[in-house]
């Protein structure tokens, strides 16, 4: 019984450190404009790293608000800052250097 215990504490120990480790995620939103090709990818970083290169974003996800407007959904480690928006297919993007991340956020092409 004693041994059983001591498992059980060791894993709810290793549960708990896990758990305090894994960041929050975090999702912002952008209304890219009429002009871009879709889909827009995300390119996420903060002051000592990147998230991926340019060649290698992620694609965001199409998703709709209630009236029907289109937006474009990205989710990320909250250790990730700064935000670019891209339009893959001609590499333009949005903003030219990154701004600033706030969850659950939407940008737009004319600013946060």
């Amino acid at each position: 019984m004693k041994r059983f215990f001591t498992f059980l504490m060791a894993v709810w120990a290793l549960l708990s450190i896990s758990q305090t480790v894994k960041a929050d995620d975090v999702t912002v939103y952008f209304q890219c404009p009429s002009d871009w090709a879709t889909p827009v990818h995300a390119y996420v970083y903060n002051q000592s790293s990147h998230f991926t290169e340019w060649s290698a974003t992620d694609e965001c996800t199409k998703v709709y608000t209630s009236k029907g407007v289109e937006l474009w959904k990205y989710s990320f480690d909250s250790k990730f800052t700064k935000v670019i928006f891209q339009n893959h297919e001609t590499s333009s993007q949005y903003p030219s250097s990154g701004i600033d991340v706030i969850n659950e956020h939407v940008y737009t092409s004319g600013g946060p």
